[in-house]
This record gives structure tokens, C-alpha cells and sequence, in this order.
């Protein structure tokens, strides 16, 4: 609903993550179609200094397939790699996320 919507907005710094990698951190689908639907940027990278990671990395870092495929299927950018030179690939094989490694292969 609209109140969670200006909520999450609002958490820009809480784990120094962006709204959408807020809401794909908490499996929060319906923000996660909201943010798509209205165009944010599926490829930006949150402010953690440390790692630099897109919504799919952290997608992928948790293990949910399923918003790996909603990310893929709204064309993300797969290829874009984190400070240290990871990209989801590596993620997929770094957490042992074997499902997620084979549907990007594919």
C-alpha cells in the first residue's frame, strides 16, 4: 500500500541499502513489482562501500530464485560485478547457489 511505499522510501540508509535492495533483502515482492513497475533502476549499486552490490546480487546472495527471475525477466543487467569484481555468477557459486548458478547459465 501506499503508506509501506513512502515507508520504504524512506529507509534509504537503513543497512545502507537502497529501497529496492531494501525490499528484495526482506523478500518483499509487492514493493519489489512496485519499484519495476514504476522504473526504478534494477541496476543500481547500494552505498555499502564494502561490496557495491546490485539488487541481483543480493537477490542471489539470499537465494531467491524467484526474484533472480523477476530481475532477469526485466532485463537486468547480469554481467555488472560488485568492488571486489564479483558478478551474480560468482555470487551464485560464493553463497552455493547452485538453482540460481544453472538458471543463469541458461
Amino acid at each position: 500500500n501506499n503508506k509501506d511505499t513512502n515507508y520504504l522510501c524512506q529507509v534509504v540508509n537503513i543497512e545502507l541499502y537502497f529501497p529496492l535492495h531494501y525490499a528484495i533483502s526482506h523478500n518483499n515482492i509487492e514493493m519489489i513489482d512496485y519499484f519495476i513497475k514504476f522504473h526504478y533502476d534494477i541496476n543500481i549499486f547500494n552505498n555499502d562501500f564494502y561490496k557495491n552490490e546490485t539488487p541481483l546480487m543480493v537477490a542471489v546472495r539470499l537465494g531467491y530464485l524467484h526474484i533472480v527471475k523477476l530481475l532477469v525477466d526485466n532485463n537486468v543487467n547480469v554481467n555488472l560485478k560488485d568492488s571486489y569484481g564479483n558478478s551474480a555468477f560468482k555470487y551464485s557459486v560464493k553463497f552455493n547457489q547452485l538453482l540460481i548458478l544453472q538458471y543463469l547459465i541458461d
